[in-house]
């Protein structure tokens, strides 16, 4: 089934696989089509207030009131800063009633000008697909098994199954989304996933259990966390958080449930549907990527590392071409990828190892600590980093 919003993408761009949406692969400029559960004015409210955008790394350049196809509605213009390099991004917020249009194109900053009006046009030109059926899964790039759950809500390219209304009252509700982008190139998946549980909470106090996991011939990594929850009703109370993060080529899906601390039953629940989790092209028929699983992207990371180390003025482009060449396995923009990230790790060690320079086994060892924030690689690169670590404040 096809979801509701539908427009005709400007050239260049091709329908996403991982949300609902375009991608110009070329500079991965992208097109997102989101519906929302809130009114016009409550989801805006966000974009007009300087404080709010700036949490969210935008900076409001421009906003105009407009309709399109009799429905009122609000375009934004912003800049996206908090990146490598800025980005332009405009926003279209169409009111539908209860529920709230969210139209968004992203660009880089120096083809914005180049842009603007041809991605307005196809932004304006949105339209909801007469007699589309609602399908909860439309345009997600993925299925999971509802099962027994007595609510499901689509908010943006997630979904959310829960006993109660999982928007209103997302305590022990599964949330399954997409990443709302793609053509990124996750080498590192494992510390992307540490970090992604870290970003979305106050605090971890302990992680319970952590480690790989494969799902409908994807790979990734399932984590189980006491901590301390950003949502206000349950400030100052270690809750229960699992999460599943399963990466494909170039984008990647997480699964998320938040509870109370022994309720063992939701984790189990979670569970289920994640070993439900099935990846799905346009037509609905399951899709299976070829990308390096955890011990093959360990052994490449750590062959990084030992060239950072052999090869200290190089960048990753050069760094990328000794790696391509000693193997068959890597295209160029993998293999810079993975220097990228061994470089990454280089500059932490060199950064940290004056302040953590504690005696092993204490929290201000500088193993400890790259094993608890850069994990990813194996025993060689740990011990290659200390010793070099000695070498350098020698």
């Amino acid at each position: 089934m096809m979801p509701s919003l539908v427009l005709d993408p400007p050239p260049g761009f091709q329908p996403a696989r991982g949300f609902h949406g375009f991608i110009r692969h070329a500079d991965r400029a992208s097109i997102v089509l989101r519906e929302l559960p809130a009114p016009l004015p409550e989801l805006t409210a966000g974009f007009e207030d300087p404080l709010r955008a700036a949490e969210q790394g935008l900076e409001l350049l421009d906003v105009q009131e407009l309709e399109v196809e009799g429905r009122p509605g609000k375009w934004f213009t912003f800049s996206r800063n908090g990146e490598a390099e800025p980005w332009r991004q405009w926003t279209l917020a169409l009111d539908l009633g209860e529920q709230t249009a969210l139209i968004t194109a992203a660009v880089p900053a120096e083809v914005a000008d180049r842009d603007e009006a041809v991605l307005r046009a196809a932004l304006t030109g949105v339209r909801r697909q007469p007699g589309a059926a609602d399908d909860l899964f439309g345009g997600l790039g993925f299925r999971v098994e509802a099962g027994d759950w007595a609510h499901s809500r689509r908010v943006g390219e997630m979904v959310m199954l829960g006993d109660r209304d999982p928007v209103t009252d997302p305590d022990g509700a599964v949330a399954v989304g997409a990443s709302a982008s793609e053509g990124m190139r996750i080498v590192n998946r494992e510390r992307f996933a540490v970090k992604r549980l870290y970003d979305h909470v106050f605090k971890v106090f302990e992680l319970r259990s952590h480690g790989p996991i494969e799902v409908a011939g994807l790979h990734g990594f399932r984590t189980v966390a006491e901590v301390e929850s950003l949502q206000d009703a349950y400030e100052d109370q270690r809750r229960l958080v699992a999460q599943v993060v399963l990466f494909a080529e170039t984008d990647y899906f997480v699964a998320w449930v938040e509870t109370d601390l022994e309720d063992l039953r939701a984790v189990e629940r979670f569970d289920g549907i994640v070993q439900s989790f099935v990846r799905v092209d346009e037509q609905g028929n399951p899709v299976r990527d070829a990308v390096h699983p955890p011990e093959a992207a360990t052994a490449i990371l750590d062959e990084a590392f030992e060239l950072v180390l052999r090869y200290p003025e190089d960048d990753a482009a050069s760094l990328g071409e000794r790696i391509v060449g000693g193997r068959s396995d890597l295209d160029r923009q993998w293999a810079e990828s993975y220097a990228a990230e061994a470089l990454f790790l280089r500059q932490s060690v060199d950064s940290l190892a004056p302040v953590f320079d504690g005696p092993p086994g204490t929290p201000f060892h500088l193993e400890t600590v790259l094993r608890q924030r850069y994990p990813g690689f194996g025993e060689p690169t740990y011990e290659r980093a200390i010793h070099h670590a000695a070498e350098d404040t020698a």
